[in-house]
């Protein structure tokens, strides 16, 4: 109701808590100042007295933002050794290898099964 952009910005305030939306809404309110005045009534207006529990989005931004470092320095340097993406990104080596295989792998790689 209050669209994807500031249910964003909400949980990016938020995120990982359960937020109480009180009935009225003045500009010191701290979903005013995440929101602005006119998105946090609309809250309000539908989630008075209620709590909201937000999920921490931070957290998944970070992974997805890691993932895509794995897969960009694999396709940056084919020869880059798994070990030293994970030095880079702070991931394991079986975890870098899952996330390369889960992306499709490495296309030099001949197939040990028909995808018939």
């Amino acid at each position: 109701m209050i669209g994807s952009e500031a249910a964003l910005r909400l949980c990016e305030h938020f995120g990982g808590t359960s937020l109480y939306v009180p009935h009225r809404m003045h500009d010191g309110h701290p979903i005013v100042a995440a929101l602005g005045l006119d998105a946090a009534t609309l809250l309000s207006s539908h989630f008075t007295g209620d709590f909201i529990t937000l999920p921490n989005i931070s957290r998944r931004r970070e992974i997805h933002n890691r993932r895509r470092e794995v897969l960009r320095l694999a396709a940056e340097n084919p020869n880059r050794t798994a070990k030293s993406i994970a030095l880079a990104t702070g991931y394991t080596e079986r975890h870098v290898h899952n996330i390369i295989g889960e992306s499709g792998g490495d296309p030099r790689q001949l197939k040990l099964f028909d995808d018939n």
